[in-house]
């Protein structure tokens, strides 16, 4: 499932770059929206909307996104100073997924977590249309898990907690595509 996803949208940045990239029209600095799809760890899979306000080499973007376990949402900003088929950016990311259980799986803890990602991308395409792109760098999550003791019949006299999890540094990664109109 994910190949083929992964697949599809290379496929789709190949044709969109084919005319969006070497356009040569003056980019200008107006206002444009447009939409945003990206898979990614940890901010699972992402649809919505992205917006460039007045200035070329800022994009602004708010998600819905799922994580295979719970609905979360997340918004980003991206610097993008290089006007090239292929640029360099710069990109701050912050969402959270609401508690969810695994599926299947009856009497599983729920798990939630909010993220904060810095990602360096490399980007392929028009900066004011279509743009394909590979990110990475680092995030902090922030992770609570709730009925963690219902999970497992601890022995007597011992009680267990529900876990929590804050890791600073931990790798984050991201594969997508914006399309400005």
């Amino acid at each position: 499932m994910i190949k083929r996803t992964v697949f599809g949208m290379c496929l789709v940045a190949m044709m969109a770059m084919g005319g969006s990239a070497m356009a040569g029209e003056p980019e200008g600095n107006k206002f444009r929206l447009g939409a945003g799809l990206d898979v990614g760890v940890p901010s699972g899979g992402s649809l919505g909307l992205v917006m460039s306000p007045w200035i070329p080499q800022l994009k602004l973007g708010v998600y819905g996104s799922y994580n295979g376990l719970a609905p979360g949402m997340k918004g980003s900003a991206t610097i993008d100073p290089f006007n090239f088929p292929v640029s360099l950016t710069l990109t701050g990311e912050v969402g959270g997924f609401w508690a969810g259980q695994v599926p299947g799986v009856n009497g599983s803890p729920s798990v939630s977590y909010t993220y904060e990602n810095l990602l360096l991308g490399l980007e392929f395409g028009k900066r004011t249309g279509f743009r394909f792109y590979f990110r990475g760098g680092l995030t902090h999550l922030d992770a609570n898990v709730s009925g963690f003791q219902n999970t497992f019949t601890p022995p007597a006299n011992v009680s267990v907690g529900n876990p929590h999890l804050s890791a600073t540094a931990a790798p984050a990664v991201g594969i997508g595509f914006q399309w400005l109109f």
